[in-house]
């Protein structure tokens, strides 16, 4: 990465109970070091009742499907352009590395995958593939959509084009949608090659809620569908305390 390049960090929220406090945690090793090239946004739906910290802009989205699922914000309008790399994070995790650990700009792409699904799994397969793909997506471990990262801002418009007449009233059904175009459109920009992607697969730990602090892991996913945000504020100041006492 070069010194200079600009970067643009963001994460999506409804602003939900303890959301801002999440965010706060998630953002903590960008905050603390204050880089000017470093941008940190949240895309969300509405403004929050308290307050985030004053360095994260707040970038309201009034997309339609984000009331059938907020997850949909990921691939925001509204993700500004004019930056040299992208990287979302949810913000039901906690970072324990720099830009330079979780952006590779030789990549086009970042990645987290997971070890325990395939790209088959009805969780990562966009439903409009051939078979061929299908075939594909069969040697391949699921993309997590909690956290990935681009160099082209319109690569969104592409992953919108997938989803966007296919969301529903159905929650679920949303957010495989969402989570499945994601998996798609890297893998057909990739041509099913996710050697060519920046993976952080190595370095993730996912539910971490469950898990310890590991010096070779930054990233730490407090992942669950069900879970609230003030349910994952606890799990996730729990988990820090917890490597504070180690």
């Amino acid at each position: 990465m070069k010194k200079n390049d600009n970067i643009f960090i963001y994460t999506i929220s409804d602003f939900k109970n303890k959301a801002s406090e999440c965010i706060e945690m998630a953002f903590q090793p960008f905050l603390n070091k204050k880089k000017e090239n470093i941008s940190l946004s949240v895309i969300a739906n509405k403004y929050p009742d308290k307050p985030v910290d004053q360095r994260i802009k707040i970038i309201i989205d009034s997309d339609t499907n984000a009331s059938s699922y907020i997850g949909f914000l990921k691939y925001s309008e509204k993700v500004p352009e004019g930056y040299d790399y992208y990287l979302y994070i949810d913000s039901d995790i906690l970072l324990f590395g720099d830009e330079e650990e979780l952006i590779n700009q030789k990549y086009d792409y970042t990645i987290v995958q997971e070890d325990w699904v395939k790209m088959s799994h009805e969780w990562h397969c966009y439903k409009h593939r051939t078979e061929e793909e299908f075939e594909k997506m069969q040697s391949l471990n699921g993309i997590n959509a909690g956290t990935f990262g681009f160099k082209d801002v319109t690569f969104l418009k592409f992953v919108r084009d997938l989803y966007r007449k296919e969301v529903t009233d159905n929650l679920i059904r949303n957010a495989m949608l969402e989570q499945s175009s994601l998996n798609y459109a890297i893998c057909k920009k990739l041509d099913f090659n996710l050697k060519n992607a920046f993976r952080l697969t190595d370095k993730a730990c996912f539910f971490a809620q469950d898990k310890k602090f590991e010096k070779n892991k930054i990233l730490y996913h407090f992942n669950g569908f069900s879970n609230q945000m003030e349910s994952k504020y606890q799990m996730m100041k729990n988990f820090l305390n917890n490597k504070s006492r180690a």
